[in-house]
């Protein structure tokens, strides 16, 4: 999500709830991930009860996404948007999203060719040889499969501003509509929800006392955060498949203690260790890291 979830024309300030929902979002994410289903209905009874709990939770990841990524497309647009308008957020969604995608399944593909050939173990039966095919590498995938999300959020911004004009002048009721052909399987789950984002954006638009009160009740946030949360998003994913076996690998009798302990260290090693690959680039690499997240 990154920039493109954070950059509008006409906002007058940051006040910073953005940056919290990116957060709170990434966290989600990750401990989601880091989940080790393989492991569930073995005879582990707490961490069946701990760890279905945790995933059931979690499951609010893919609503979640969609509205917020719905919301902020749609954020602080004028009252009634133009071509000039869309085509900004187009252009703009290009250098954010597209290209940060292809280069995150480009170094995806080159981790597991290295990975196959020097430890194929840590990844067995991964994809089958679908890594071989260019379309499911970059699109079908896609191979980073974790960024099915942003193939379907690429989709959504194409077809913008047809669901804002149905959203718009039906005042709502596509979505409630959108929401019923959803339960009953005739359309995709991230239209419905990126629709309601849709509306929740021109809703603030149409009663501007909410968005003052954010901007009442800032949160600050260093320039450092700004797309730390998107850069661990796309990097995230293929580093917690080894992890996860290595994790388990290393426990010394498998319990639920124990599969618990590989859970909940891998989102918090993970996190650490993204974060100092970014810390990194943000202090010695700024133009490096500018293209790997669209930022500036």
């Amino acid at each position: 999500m990154g920039s493109m979830l954070s950059e509008t024309t006409g906002l007058k300030r940051d006040n910073g709830w953005l940056d919290l929902m990116k957060i709170i979002l990434l966290l989600i994410v990750v401990f989601r991930h880091a989940s080790l289903p393989d492991w569930f209905d073995r005879g582990f009874t707490v961490f069946d009860s701990v760890g279905k709990g945790l995933v059931t939770i979690t499951s609010i990841i893919v609503p979640f996404f969609f509205i917020l990524a719905g919301c902020i497309f749609f954020q602080n647009m004028p009252s009634n948007p133009g071509v000039a308008w869309f085509g900004y957020k187009y252009k703009r969604s290009i250098a954010v999203v597209l290209i940060p995608y292809l280069i995150a399944n480009a170094i995806t593909l080159a981790i597991y060719v290295a990975v196959q050939k020097l430890a194929p173990d840590m990844l067995s039966g991964f994809l089958g040889d679908n890594w071989k095919n260019v379309a499911f590498i970059l699109w079908e995938g896609p191979i980073n499969l974790s960024l099915w999300l942003v193939r379907e959020l690429i989709l959504l911004c194409l077809i913008a501003p047809l669901i804002w004009l149905s959203v718009r002048y039906t005042w709502g009721v596509v979505v409630v509509a959108l929401g019923v052909l959803w339960y009953f399987h005739f359309v995709p789950e991230p239209l419905f929800w990126f629709s309601a984002g849709t509306a929740l954006a021109i809703l603030i638009v149409r009663i501007p006392s909410i968005k003052d009160w954010f901007d009442r009740h800032p949160i600050r946030f260093s320039s450092f955060w700004k797309d730390w949360a998107w850069f661990v998003f796309l990097y995230h994913y293929i580093p917690q498949i080894g992890m996860k076996k290595v994790g388990v690998a290393l426990l010394p009798e498998v319990t639920s203690g124990g599969l618990l302990a590989v859970w909940i260290g891998n989102a918090l090693i993970l996190l650490v260790g993204l974060t100092l690959v970014y810390y990194l680039l943000y202090r010695f690499a700024p133009k490096l890291l500018a293209l790997l997240t669209g930022g500036h």
